[in-house]
């Protein structure tokens, strides 16, 4: 096998290591402004979440983390849910559950 094969098979364990291994804060995928029910959800690096009304002010700040499939959201004492989810570059769609109740199930990426 050549160098840069090897070098390449490595570093795609590596990654595929590194997306099991767990929890993480601010997967790049979830990073930026996605809009649902009329709010607006701003998912910042390192785990920030800002709630913003149809007029763009702040009504709660919290937190985001993802494990797996799972997408946790903590914003005291308006929102508190684990939900699972799928992500593609426009939509953020959630199943619905007893421990995810946002009133949408689909979050709609706002381009910068």
């Amino acid at each position: 096998m050549h160098t840069w094969a090897k070098s390449l098979a490595i570093g795609l364990l590596l990654a595929s290591i590194a997306a099991c291994s767990g929890e993480t804060e601010g997967p790049v995928f979830l990073i930026g402004k996605w809009q649902g029910n009329g709010d607006v959800y701003v998912f910042s690096p390192g785990g920030g979440l800002e709630r913003l009304d149809p007029n763009d002010r702040s009504i709660g700040t919290g937190s985001w983390s993802v494990r797996g499939d799972e997408l946790t959201l903590i914003m005291d004492p308006t929102l508190n849910a684990v939900c699972r989810f799928t992500v593609d570059n426009v939509t953020l769609s959630l199943t619905p559950s007893d421990r995810c109740r946002l009133g949408t199930d689909t979050l709609r990426r706002i381009p910068n």
